[in-house]
């Protein structure tokens, strides 16, 4: 039963190691973009207020 418990502890810390990307990039990383390195999306220079609703604040 002790045996079966320490097999038990090293799968768990085997499994964790490798979600934590010990063993290399984690699965839940894989096929991700670093946000760096997407372009931004906003072009405040397209974004137009008019007159109207700077006046009515």
């Amino acid at each position: 039963m002790r045996t079966l418990f320490f097999i038990l502890i090293v799968i768990n810390v085997a499994v964790f190691a490798t979600a934590q990307g010990v063993f290399g990039e984690p699965r839940s990383q894989k096929g991700k973009t670093a946000a760096t390195q997407i372009k931004p999306q906003i072009q405040p220079d397209a974004v137009k207020v008019s007159r109207a609703r700077l006046e009515n604040r």
